[in-house]
């Protein structure tokens, strides 16, 4: 996280650093960080799972785990770092050490696990929901979820502690989203709603905002949803994006496409107001989510 005066987040200088992970064949890594900047965790075929320090891209440990294949960006849950394995099972590590500690076998693909505070969502493909204590991999509860057929968890809100499950409709009309506790699988509200949506953020006053795709799997725009007023604004984009990373900062919402594009809206425009603030191409070919700077 860079001000920008081009400091760190802590007040000290940012010095650019690159680092290279060994990989397999044309295998890129996918990363994930944890904290406010305590610790990047990556995956990629001929590494494995290693810890990298964000200050100055050391690598702090890797499992050297040359057999994995279809790497997914590891998972931080109950204090243990846990990413898939080539066997099919969640591997759990110790985040200081980078010592397995334990494996727990999923019904699911280990890849499709959902970190929700300290517990863990699966799916299975008959769309039964799965719980799991993220520290000890215990079954919480499992059961189906009730208006779903196979859904997805795109969203947690630590604020809220909710998770938001979301699944589209086959004539690609419509979204059933559904608010889960995921402690005890409760839903706190669910609603159809129109388009096809993806939760991805929350605003103020517990409101979600959902980016919408057009046929072709672009994104056209932005649904911000207040559950208790049952009332969706739509904002459209000023042209589509492809696969964006979305991050929240207030009412301004800022996109980042694959293709490099950053986009920032404002999604608490009134109704006909001009919604894009500003607009930027940064030349980062597939980028992670924006990060919000102090300044």
């Amino acid at each position: 996280e860079r001000t920008p005066e081009g400091k760190a987040a802590d007040g000290a200088a940012f010095s650019p650093w690159s680092t290279s992970l060994r990989t397999s064949g044309r295998a890129t890594p996918v990363c994930s960080s944890a904290g406010a900047g305590a610790a990047l965790y990556c995956a990629v075929a001929g590494t494995g799972t290693a810890r990298i320090d964000p200050a100055d891209g050391r690598v702090v440990w890797s499992d050297r785990n040359t057999a994995l294949r279809d790497a997914s960006a590891p998972i931080v849950s109950g204090g243990v770092v846990l990413s898939a394995g080539p066997d099919g099972k969640l591997r759990a590590y110790d985040p200081v050490k980078g010592v397995p500690v334990r494996e727990t076998g999923l019904s699911a693909s280990p890849g499709s696990a959902f970190p929700a505070g300290s517990t863990l969502l699966t799916v299975a493909d008959g769309g039964t929901v799965t719980a799991l204590d993220g520290a000890s991999g215990v079954e919480r509860w499992e059961r189906p979820l009730t208006g779903h057929t196979r859904p997805d968890f795109g969203l947690y809100d630590e604020a809220s502690g909710l998770a938001y499950a979301f699944e589209h409709a086959p004539t690609g009309t419509s979204t059933v989203v559904t608010a889960v506790d995921p402690g005890s699988g409760r839903a706190a509200w669910q609603r159809r709603l129109d388009g096809i949506l993806t939760p991805v953020a929350t605003a103020g006053g517990g409101e979600l905002v959902l980016t919408e795709m057009n046929a072709d799997m672009q994104t056209v725009g932005l649904v911000r949803y207040a559950p208790q007023k049952r009332a969706a604004v739509r904002i459209a984009l000023p042209f589509r994006l492809d696969e964006p990373e979305v991050v929240m900062g207030g009412d301004a919402a800022y996109l980042l496409g694959r293709g490099g594009s950053l986009l920032a809206v404002d999604t608490g425009t009134p109704a006909g107001g001009k919604a894009e603030l500003w607009r930027l191409e940064t030349g980062v070919g597939r980028g992670s989510a924006p990060v919000l700077g102090e300044g």
